[in-house]
């Protein structure tokens, strides 16, 4: 019974059969849950299907995913049934302070607040470290990512790396406080060398491999 989203444009270009297109467009997500914020949408040209629920963006859109955090590309989609914003072609990611990177492919399911990236990603650590890998989910509600189909994550002096692991983050952020790497684990840092089949490693804030 409430608005999921509004949709603002400087232009109309085209409008017909419960279809728009327009130009210079803001989609505002309203927040489902008290608490949650808003999401925003920007791109340069976007169409709305009405019928299905659908808007499609193109030409330099941005989505700010949760305060601070913004996604860029070149087209993204918002799905309002599923609640589903997502882009099929390279989305680079940043957090002014805390992250910055890239993926083929990104997912964020808005009601939950759930970050999928797919197809290749490589993120930056602002406070030190690079975290690469196959596919990853971010859940910062809950804290925690779990990444699989490969996971590597260095530093200035060492790196981890296996199959798959998952990581514990700091509350309201992107940085790893414990990681349990599986599948074929190797450490490596200038003391040590470490093969096994699990390996587990905590992080004070701002520690780097050692």
């Amino acid at each position: 019974g409430r608005d999921q989203f509004a949709v603002r444009a400087n232009q109309m270009l085209v409008s017909k059969d419960d279809r728009s297109v327009l130009k210079d467009v803001v989609i505002q997500i309203f927040a489902e849950k008290e608490g949650d914020s808003d999401r925003q949408i920007r791109g340069e040209e976007c169409s709305h299907d009405k019928q299905t629920g659908r808007v499609v963006c193109n030409g330099h859109v941005t989505v700010e995913l949760d305060p601070g955090t913004i996604a860029r590309s070149e087209e993204f989609s918002y799905d309002s049934k599923a609640g589903l914003i997502f882009s099929n072609v390279e989305t680079t990611l940043e957090k002014e302070g805390e992250i910055s990177g890239k993926s083929g492919h990104m997912e964020y399911f808005v009601n939950e607040g759930l970050l999928r990236l797919t197809n290749r990603f490589a993120i930056q650590l602002v406070g030190g470290g690079d975290l690469n890998g196959g596919v990853a989910a971010f859940q910062q509600k809950e804290g925690w990512v779990a990444v699989s189909q490969g996971i590597e994550l260095k530093s200035a002096n060492g790196r981890l790396k296996g199959g798959s692991g998952r990581a514990e983050l700091l509350a309201g952020s992107y940085q790893p406080t414990r990681l349990v790497i599986e599948n074929g684990a190797f450490a490596e840092a200038p003391s040590f060398t470490v093969l096994a089949d699990w390996l587990e490693s905590d992080f004070a804030e701002g520690q780097t491999i050692d």
